[in-house]
């Protein structure tokens, strides 16, 4: 089982999928409980049903393989990230966002859950301008609520309203400046900060 388990990581971390899969499923009979083939496998049979028809129908196996995954190994980062990434294809934000949540918290350095948990925040939030300015532009450094990340937390920050908006303009340390938030758009993420603040 070893050996198929070394040669699905060989596989997957080579972009050779069809390898992998095989190599998975092979250790998967001989050992059912193994986290990593579960999850690996699933999301290979997930993505290669997004490609393979012209309907985005999820694979309901796939999700299967990857949610077993996460339940054996709830501390792994990995099962959390591609539970996350499974359920943003069935179109399940709430769930998919708490999973990518969990693995930016076992995972801190991890950036490969930013762009989708910002883009989740973004849909729910839609009606919402200063959510979905956030979530475009600071949800990466500053966490998808404000709670803080690579950036400060912006909900224990003290900042008054003409601080923020200073160094949205002209940055401050590492954070660089967008000049391009303006007008409505830095009203309605101002407003957005302010609330994480009272």
């Amino acid at each position: 089982m070893a050996d198929e388990l070394s040669w699905g990581k060989a596989a997957f971390d080579a972009g050779q999928y069809d390898q992998a899969a095989s190599a998975y499923a092979a250790a998967l009979k001989q050992q059912p409980r193994q986290p990593e083939a579960l999850r690996r496998l699933g999301i290979i049979l997930l993505t290669r049903d997004d490609t393979a028809t012209t309907q985005a129908k999820p694979n309901d196996q796939a999700l299967l393989l990857i949610r077993t995954a996460a339940q054996l190994a709830p501390t792994d980062p990995e099962s959390q990230l591609l539970l996350g990434f499974a359920f943003s294809r069935y179109g399940q934000d709430a769930l998919a966002l708490s999973a990518l949540e969990r693995y930016r918290s076992l995972n801190p350095q991890g950036r490969d859950a930013d762009e989708m948990i910002a883009a989740i925040r973004s849909r729910q939030n839609g009606a919402d301008p200063g959510t979905s300015v956030y979530a475009a532009n600071c949800a990466s450094c500053h966490g998808a609520a404000g709670g803080g990340g690579i950036g400060p937390s912006l909900r224990m920050a003290g900042l008054t309203r003409s601080s923020v908006a200073a160094i949205v303009k002209n940055g401050k340390g590492a954070m660089p400046a967008f000049p391009a938030i303006t007008g409505k758009s830095l009203d309605a993420l101002l407003t957005l900060v302010d609330g994480w603040q009272q």
